[in-house]
């Protein structure tokens, strides 16, 4: 978020490349390379951070953080789905188990590959995911509110999660 915020995701991506030295932003070029260089450096193990000392740039320190730390997503996404289909509310009140789930569906979803399409199917795939949330929502939760979940699922359409957690907040 940092790097985002000040603009300077481009030196660690790579897309903003070292000018010439010759070049007259150079200077400038190199004293953000440098801070972004011990932002990187301050942020991780003193050993680690050793083996990083004499790369030369920042976009070089985080290409050999990511060679060596980066992992496929595939065990992350395993593990969220898991979390996933083993939650239910328990002894959780109804926020605290409505919040749990959004926190893996927002991190499953950062996972999840984005669609492009302007044939109306997307519109299908989102409707449809919306619904997956409601019922998981459902699902989970104890049952004593059997009732109010026997009303949501008779709505047609069901309405978007947040909606639904509304009218069982209100139960």
């Amino acid at each position: 978020m940092a790097l985002t915020a000040k603009n300077k995701v481009g030196f660690v991506d790579g897309t903003i490349s070292r000018p010439m030295s010759t070049d007259l932003i150079f200077g400038s070029w190199n004293r953000c390379n440098n801070m972004i260089s011990s932002w990187i450096i301050n942020a991780v193990t003193r050993e680690i951070a050793d083996s990083l000392l004499y790369l030369d740039s920042s976009s070089n320190i985080w290409r050999d953080l990511s060679d060596r730390f980066s992992q496929g997503n595939g065990p992350r996404i395993f593990q969220i789905k898991k979390q996933l289909s083993a939650l239910n509310q328990g002894s959780l009140d109804v926020n605290s188990y409505f919040t749990k789930l959004k926190i893996l569906w927002d991190e499953l979803r950062e996972f999840q590959p984005v669609l492009v399409c302007h044939c109306g199917g997307l519109r299908i795939w989102t409707d449809y995911k919306h619904r997956e949330y409601v019922l998981q929502f459902l699902m989970g939760l104890n049952d004593s509110y059997a009732q109010i979940r026997g009303q949501i699922l008779m709505m047609d359409p069901v309405p978007i999660i947040n909606k639904v957690f509304s009218l069982v907040l209100q139960e």
